[in-house]
């Protein structure tokens, strides 16, 4: 496994790397701006960067790199649990955030731009919901198979997922799997086989349509306020 690909796709590296991004550009910008200001454009930067990398890396792994990168992870869901109640919280204060901001007397950015990066933060911690996602089915599909040699991968991928022709699911896969939940709160033409993945898949859409709500109402607050 590349050293490369775990710094982008494992939560501790990812984490490190998020905190480091956003705490630098906060205290850069922290004279010039105001204090919410400045932890809105560190808070950004880290989610964009995350978001970046892991989308152009994930596009042109194959089945051997995606293999590799999950064959020596252990699957833990506690650490899946923690994780989403930390991007859910993390949502919810972005979302508090940004109400109080827009409503300080003293702003150095204009408004609409106070509003563009809290609706893009916003859209990025949705998004980095669903990674934890795609990164938790992958660790489960390559759990299952971890003992099979690669002449019974097609038979023993029916236990957790189905997909089209039997084919060897790379990382993408995996991310438009959970991407489709997020958005349509079912599958679509990837079959859940397992009564293990089908609670996961309904954990996730009923935490995907909740913070989509809380969101909406929050982003509707935004342009109105």
């Amino acid at each position: 496994m590349l050293p490369r690909q775990r710094h982008i796709f494992l939560n501790r590296y990812r984490l490190r790397r998020s905190l480091t991004i956003g705490t630098i550009l906060t205290l850069l910008f922290y004279h010039p701006f105001t204090g919410k200001e400045a932890l809105s454009i560190g808070m950004l930067a880290a989610l964009v960067v995350d978001a970046v990398l892991f989308f152009k890396t994930s596009w042109s792994m194959d089945y051997a790199q995606t293999k590799a990168l999950f064959d020596h992870e252990r699957l833990r869901p506690g650490l899946l649990i923690k994780s989403t109640v930390a991007i859910n919280f993390l949502g919810l204060g972005v979302m508090s955030l940004c109400v109080s901001d827009l409503g300080s007397k003293q702003p150095v950015l204009p408004e609409d731009l106070r509003i563009f990066i809290y609706f893009v933060s916003i859209l990025l911690i949705w998004i980095s919901l669903h990674h934890g996602y795609a990164m938790h089915y992958a660790k489960i599909f390559f759990h299952v198979n971890a003992d099979r040699d690669d002449a019974e991968n097609a038979e023993s991928a029916t236990k957790v997922f189905s997909f089209p022709d039997d084919r060897r699911p790379v990382l993408f896969d995996f991310l438009y799997v959970a991407y489709a939940i997020g958005m349509t709160f079912g599958m679509t033409d990837v079959g859940a086989q397992s009564t293990e993945i089908r609670k996961v898949v309904l954990a996730q859409a009923m935490l995907a349509f909740l913070f989509a709500t809380t969101a909406i109402s929050a982003i509707a607050s935004l342009f109105t306020a």
